[in-house]
């Protein structure tokens, strides 16, 4: 019998919910603490920048078939783990807890939450679908 620490494509469905439309759209603000260029765009210091997690999150050139729902794009397995030119994806290409010391301190506490959650609906309650076509379907968007 599985545990709910080894629920492997809960845990994909969990991240392509949260890739497909990120609880929160758009980061705090930010600031750079010193002048710097990227990608040849010179940025001052204190200039304050967002990033745009839904953008991430749909950018062509990191996601195939970016506006479906497929989980198996969080699987190392699966042909969707890779960009549409068959190179790995960008570490920053998911992050609806960003990343780095600016990392939601809820991350953790989120995916406990979820993955304890349904197991413990799946554990007292007998779920079925009502329309058995709909089974094996996914979600449009």
């Amino acid at each position: 019998m599985e545990t709910a620490d080894e629920f492997e494509y809960l845990r994909q469905c969990f991240y392509e919910s949260m890739r497909i439309d990120p609880p929160v759209t758009i980061s705090s603000s930010n600031y750079f603490n010193q002048d710097v260029t990227i990608d040849g765009v010179k940025i001052r210091a204190g200039d304050g920048f967002f990033v745009n997690i839904r953008a991430v999150h749909h950018d062509k050139t990191e996601w195939k078939e970016h506006d479906k729902y497929i989980p198996e794009r969080f699987d190392c397995q699966s042909e969707y783990f890779l960009r549409p030119d068959g190179k790995h994806r960008s570490p920053m290409s998911f992050v609806p807890f960003l990343a780095g010391k600016r990392i939601c301190i809820g991350k953790t506490f989120a995916e406990f939450v979820v993955r304890y959650t349904v197991a413990i609906l799946f554990y007292h309650f007998d779920i079925e679908f009502a329309d058995h076509d709909a089974e094996m379907a996914k979600p449009k968007l």
